[in-house]
């Protein structure tokens, strides 16, 4: 049996159940281009956050979910920040592309490594001085991140700041019965039988190996568990570009043939196996900037 490596939050949290995001409309939506100009995709739970309700007292734990802020420039995530109305909310969820990194062509370019690693460490200590540095960031790289962002089974923890924790390829235990587990990067995509961007830094069968060990590694049985990714599975509404502006929100749909499909078949797979059904509870993912929304599998 794998070695269990996760790791305990210290806060004393109460129990959680998972219950089904809020999701802001259109027209709440329309009043927030900045955030949408640049992909900050709020993936699930909108700007409102998912919410976990306590079974006893109702008390509950709320996340807001920011993903694909693509920086520099550092303007849309400033706006973002500034007109956020809420700060009812208790952790960061951030799922991966704080960068705009070429890959692979730049992997190798130490001085471009270094500018990302300096953007993420930016971000976080933006995100800490706006919302208070208690409110822990857990957070996975995407496709455009640097490569030193993707740690090995094992490997220690890549903690940008004190405020952040990579969940790349590991888990984080917030309770007794509920983990957090990430990863990150993204598989090729597709349109018309095509690739259209290609996937970094990981094949298919890469992902299914790396998600199902880990998902058998850091989640027991009867632990409930929050699955933090950059790329989201294939055939979700929240994975198909169907506007030929990917980055924008435009619902104004292709021809299907012409739909770019995003998302990863290892990830839909695995979420629709047995073992993910009676333990994932709630998916998060970014990668895909015109698919916000929600959707369900099984």
């Amino acid at each position: 049996k794998h070695q269990r490596r996760t790791n305990t939050h210290p806060l004393n949290l109460p129990l959680l159940r998972l219950q089904p995001p809020t999701l802001l409309n259109r027209k709440e939506m329309s009043g927030r281009r900045a955030v949408s100009w640049l992909g900050l995709l709020i993936v699930l739970c909108a700007i409102a956050g998912i919410q976990a309700q306590v079974p006893k007292d109702g008390e509950r734990v709320r996340f807001l979910v920011i993903s694909d802020t693509h920086v520099e420039p550092f303007e849309p995530l400033d706006d973002f920040i500034a007109n956020l109305k809420t700060r009812d909310f208790d952790y960061i969820l951030l799922s991966g592309d704080l960068n705009n990194l070429k890959v692979p062509e730049q992997a190798d370019n130490q001085t471009a490594v270094i500018a990302c690693e300096e953007n993420i460490r930016l971000t976080f200590n933006k995100l800490g001085h706006a919302f208070g540095f208690d409110k822990t960031i857990f957070w996975v790289p995407g496709n455009h991140d640097p490569p030193t962002m993707f740690p090995n089974r094992g490997d220690a923890f890549v903690q940008m700041t004190n405020n952040s924790v990579n969940l790349h390829n590991t888990g984080f235990t917030l309770r007794p019965n509920l983990v957090l587990f990430g990863w990150g990067g993204s598989v090729s995509s597709h349109q018309n039988g095509q690739v259209a961007w290609p996937g970094w830094p990981y094949t298919e069968e890469e992902v299914f190996l790396g998600v199902d060990e880990l998902l058998d590694t850091v989640v027991s049985p009867g632990q409930s568990a929050l699955l933090l990714s950059h790329v989201g599975p294939q055939g979700s509404s929240t994975t198909i570009v169907t506007s030929a502006n990917p980055e924008s929100m435009d619902t104004t749909v292709l021809e299907h043939s012409n739909y770019i499909f995003s998302g990863s078949r290892s990830m839909l797979k695995i979420l629709s196996s047995l073992d993910s059904q009676n333990k994932v509870r709630v998916h998060v993912h970014g990668h895909t900037h015109q698919g916000q929304g929600q959707a369900s599998i099984g």
